[in-house]
Formats: structure tokens, C-alpha cells, sequence
């Protein structure tokens, strides 16, 4: 696999599996003990990508709670917090592209939702994966604007 598509493709079998044990179970404390099996077991340099997959499988399906949930995701290892919070941001900054609302970023209402409750350490983990998320589709569009290469 290439170091290009390698970070995706983990990101891929994060969310996957975070989806399969959460809608199986539906308990966070679960979810957790499912990741410290899970996590430790993988090469160190998958694991973020792994952990993102499954905060945005996390935001996927809890963002429309309250604030109680964000005290549950900052109760999950620490060691596991900020890639997972990264996961969330990753989700929110593609749930804001494909949108049809015109409020973007910070003021909109889909961001005010779902960061309820977060600490400023969480929200900083949150932005940084937006901004991973906006990078990586600004690329894709850049790439997909270039005119065909002649082979």
C-alpha cells in the first residue's frame, strides 16, 4: 500500500469497526474497552488513523445529543482523546461541505450542536481535524480540476 493511501485506508477500517461495536452495543464504556483491546495491537503509526475513523463514527451518531455527551467523549483514554476528537472535527468538516445550510465554520448552527460542552483542549483537537478534513478535500479538488495526463 502506499504512504498516501495508507492513512486512509485505516481511517477506513477505524470507522468500520467503531460502527460495527457501537451499533451493536450502543454503550460508549463498551466502545472503550473494545478500542483498548483493539488499539494496542496495531503498529503505533495506524493507531491516529484508526482512532479518527471512530470519532467519526462517534459523530455520526451522537453529535445531535447535549452536552452530557461531550463529558462522556472526554471521560475515553487520554491517549485516545485527541485522535478520536480529531475523527469528530473530520466528520463536522464533511457534514459542513455537503450541507445545503449557508452558515459555515464556527457560527453555524451544526457546529454550535456539536461542540456543546467540549473543553478548549477538546475543541482544538476538534478544529485540527477539520482542518485535516479541509485540507485533504481542497486536494481532492485541486486534483480532480487538473486537465488529464497525456500517457
Amino acid at each position: 500500500m502506499t504512504p498516501e493511501v495508507s492513512p486512509h485506508y485505516w481511517r477506513a477500517v477505524g470507522h468500520l469497526a467503531g460502527r460495527y461495536w457501537y451499533e451493536k452495543d450502543q454503550s460508549l464504556s463498551r466502545l472503550i474497552a473494545h478500542l483498548q483491546v483493539f488499539v494496542p495491537r496495531l503498529d503505533p503509526s495506524v493507531q491516529r488513523f484508526v482512532l479518527q475513523g471512530v470519532g467519526q463514527v462517534l459523530f455520526t451518531s451522537l453529535s445531535a445529543d447535549d452536552g452530557v455527551l461531550a463529558a462522556e467523549l472526554e471521560r475515553f483514554p487520554h491517549d485516545y482523546q485527541e485522535d478520536l476528537l480529531q475523527g469528530w472535527g473530520m466528520a463536522l468538516g464533511e457534514d459542513e461541505v455537503f450541507s445545503p445550510a449557508p452558515w459555515k465554520g464556527q457560527e453555524s448552527l451544526v457546529w454550535m450542536v456539536a461542540t456543546k460542552g467540549f473543553s478548549a483542549r477538546s475543541l482544538l483537537s476538534i478544529r485540527q481535524g477539520k482542518a485535516q478534513f479541509e485540507a485533504l478535500f481542497e486536494g481532492l479538488a485541486a486534483i480532480a480540476q487538473e486537465p488529464p495526463r497525456n500517457q
